[in-house]
């Protein structure tokens, strides 16, 4: 070729004109096969280059290893080679080159599947690895121990040999990550049936998020990990003191007795502000107070529907009491929000008056007053209806020092 002058193509001119469509085919058969050698190149080229990113994590026994990153960037790229490869087949020259590209089609195929697996593999034991790393699932930590030890065979084989199509090589890979898969799932599923019996037991756990929960759960004897989450747990809890003595017994049992004696609490001071006609702001909790107005509002209510008092003198004296309230100047920032609170039911309950008087109602049993939510000392107790529910107040805890909304009745 080298030596072919376009003299030598003059001089047999007449054969070309004779042959020119053979010569056209051969053409197009020589740019056809060219394009797929080219491709072909470009994927043993794009196997050379493409490897995996790594990033540094520190096991939970205290040695650092890598793991990997931008897998999304590693699993574009093996579906973009895909296509190339897939492109090439609407080429009649593919069957010519089919001993390569039946390789790469196996290879890209397994590849395709292995990214996706191992990476949701890694971002499991990444989740599970901490929890079983310090003890908190002792029943299920032979099984994640095999998975870890395995996984982490395989990403050592990774970190020397980071090229993506070095997974094709090794033996057995497939198999191994579906048992993966399978050992890290059930290792999932024991450690959600764990918390799920946790918070059964205590539902205050709800509260807690799965990584918190653990924590309090694996350090139940650490008092400052404990009083960290009380806020979680408990709304009303603004403020933790320390724990003087050591408690022997178990954390949900010692919560539920702190939940209880916060309920019991609430009741003798419920109690204690309903029997008192000189209410003082300051010395009774916020949920204290509102729920003290509202038992002696609904009484005073019921004693006017029954004909014992007259609607004006009722409302002139939550008049004065919101005139009370209002021109009331606090430094105290809680005394302040104590009234704010106060303030928005006398508000409610001036209005629930204007309601019954526009409604003309003379009795306890009237629409106007029945669909009202209404609370009742019963005996040592209260009770909250409306119309014909009834329920008993259980005095949980309730923050209604940012109490913004009222809820209205039906």
């Amino acid at each position: 070729l080298e030596k072919l002058r376009f003299g030598d193509l003059i001089s047999v001119s007449a054969n070309v004109l004779a042959n020119v469509e053979q010569l056209k085919a051969l053409n197009a058969r020589a740019q056809g096969e060219v394009t797929i050698r080219e491709a072909i190149q470009e994927l043993e080229m794009w196997a050379a280059q493409a490897e995996f990113s790594f990033s540094d994590y520190k096991h939970s026994n205290g040695s650092n290893m890598k793991v990997i990153r931008d897998w999304k960037e590693s699993i574009n790229s093996v579906k973009d080679s895909q296509a190339l490869l897939q492109s090439l087949k609407n080429s009649p020259f593919y069957a010519q080159f089919s001993d390569k590209t039946k390789v790469w089609e196996t290879r890209l195929s397994d590849l395709d599947v292995y990214l996706p697996q191992m990476n949701d593999i890694q971002r499991k034991w990444i989740y599970l690895e901490p929890i079983f790393g310090r003890g908190a699932l002792p029943a299920e930590a032979s099984r994640f121990a095999r998975v870890d030890s395995e996984f982490r065979l395989i990403l050592a084989d990774v970190v020397r040999d980071a090229r993506l199509v070095s997974l094709c090589g090794r033996q057995s890979l497939r198999k191994s990550l579906e048992q993966i898969i399978d050992q890290l799932n059930r290792c999932q599923k024991a450690l959600n049936q764990f918390l799920e019996e946790k918070r059964s037991a205590f539902p205050r756990f709800y509260f807690l998020g799965d990584d918190d929960l653990l924590e309090i759960l694996g350090q139940s004897t650490n008092p400052t990990v404990i009083q960290s989450h009380l806020k979680k747990l408990f709304q009303v809890c603004l403020k933790t003191l320390p724990i003087r003595r050591r408690s022997d017994t178990s954390l949900q049992v010692w919560l539920q007795n702190l939940s209880d004696e916060m309920r019991s609490t609430l009741k003798k001071l419920s109690l204690e502000a309903i029997r008192d006609e000189n209410l003082d702001p300051a010395r009774y909790p916020s949920q204290v107070l509102c729920l003290a107005e509202q038992v002696r509002f609904c009484r005073n209510c019921e004693q006017t529907l029954n004909g014992t008092k007259d609607f004006a003198k009722l409302k002139a004296g939550l008049q004065e009491q919101l005139k009370a309230y209002t021109s009331s100047k606090v430094n105290d920032v809680v005394l302040d929000l104590k009234l704010k609170a106060l303030i928005l039911d006398v508000i409610h309950h001036i209005d629930v008056v204007d309601q019954l008087v526009s409604n003309n109602a003379s009795s306890a049993q009237c629409w106007t007053w029945q669909r009202q939510l209404r609370f009742y000392l019963v005996g040592e107790a209260v009770v909250a209806r409306q119309v014909n529910s009834e329920f008993d107040y259980t005095y949980e805890g309730i923050n209604f020092l940012c109490q913004i909304i009222y809820c209205l009745p039906f």
